[in-house]
């Protein structure tokens, strides 16, 4: 009796995490694995810890997956799953995942980066917007967050009191801070405000950017100090010859002449935007390869923005 019980607690329960050698183990979460990519593998298991055990084992095997005897969906009991990590489906009672062996490994969050009855904006319009729903906890909603390379924030809806159902985890780029708001709660993936992130004071960035180049610019967002730019999670020096604007981009979307796909660079940009005659700057997205030749722009509703570059027609001599 003692038995049933305790396993009805256990599957009853939200996602959790559970510290382990391999990382952390991810229960009632749903992390597919590759299976047209090596060292893919579907074997038949007796619990999770041996699962993860093969995982560790297997050379270039970044994630693992345990379905077990309390699963539904009719999907076959028993069965491990290892290989390279395709994508986080987020909740799935009575599924165990992990990380082993690869940069994917998870840490657990600390208690500062929950901000309780706070609504964090995420920017819907963005590729990596990601709403779900049938989401258990706070927790649950931060880890899939956390297993996605190009989340900045989440938040998740705990009560009934909104437009979307309770139980609903948004995840993706941060857009602002909307204040407070009952039942919601919301988390940065990294614990402090970053590059792009809202700020109070350039304390607080320092803090938050791990770099002393740091600060809280004019518009109440993180930002490197002038004359650095901001580059692989940090502010390096900006080159004496570089005179584009580095994750900012141009307010103004009305002014574009054309949008130019499969573009290598912003020096590639720049010389688009030479050949054509009522070219005065433009916007280039290092991440999608695009590029935004302008007819005209206002430099005070320049903004910052990831992954974007921005520059005139011509750097001066």
């Amino acid at each position: 009796m003692r038995l049933i019980l305790a396993s009805i607690v256990v599957f009853a329960s939200v996602a959790y995490v559970k510290a382990t050698t391999c990382g952390n183990i991810i229960t009632n979460t749903n992390i597919f694995v590759k299976e047209n990519e090596e060292p893919y593998q579907m074997v038949s298991k007796a619990n999770h810890e041996e699962c993860e055990a093969l995982c560790r084992a297997t050379a270039g095997c970044e994630v693992w997956k345990y379905v077990s005897g309390q699963a539904y969906n009719n999907w076959p009991r028993k069965l491990c799953y290892i290989g390279k990590k395709n994508y986080n489906d987020g909740y799935q009672q009575g599924v165990y995942s992990g990380y082993c062996n690869s940069a994917h490994k998870n840490t657990e969050k600390k208690s500062n980066c929950v901000m309780t009855n706070i609504n964090l904006y995420v920017k819907y319009w963005y590729d990596n917007f990601n709403r779900r729903t049938n989401i258990p906890s706070y927790e649950a909603c931060a880890q899939l967050c956390e297993e996605d390379d190009s989340c900045q924030i989440w938040k998740y809806i705990s009560t009934t009191s909104h437009h979307y159902p309770r139980e609903t985890c948004f995840y993706g780029t941060y857009r602002y801070n909307h204040g407070s708001d009952t039942g919601v709660y919301s988390g940065y993936k990294k614990c402090n405000a970053y590059y792009g992130y809202q700020c109070t004071s350039s304390a607080q960035c320092v803090a938050g950017m791990g770099t002393s180049f740091a600060t809280c610019g004019k518009n109440g967002l993180c930002a490197c100090l002038d004359g650095y730019i901001y580059s692989k999670d940090t502010c390096v020096k900006k080159a004496e010859t570089d005179c584009f604007d580095h994750n900012t981009r141009y307010g103004v979307g009305g002014y574009n002449i054309k949008e130019v796909e499969g573009v290598a660079s912003a020096e590639k940009c720049q010389e688009i935007c030479q050949g054509l005659p009522k070219c005065v700057a433009f916007v280039y997205n290092t991440q999608q390869k695009f590029c935004k030749p302008k007819k005209s722009y206002k430099k005070s509703l320049t903004r910052t923005a990831q992954n974007f570059v921005t520059g005139p027609r011509k750097c001066p001599a």
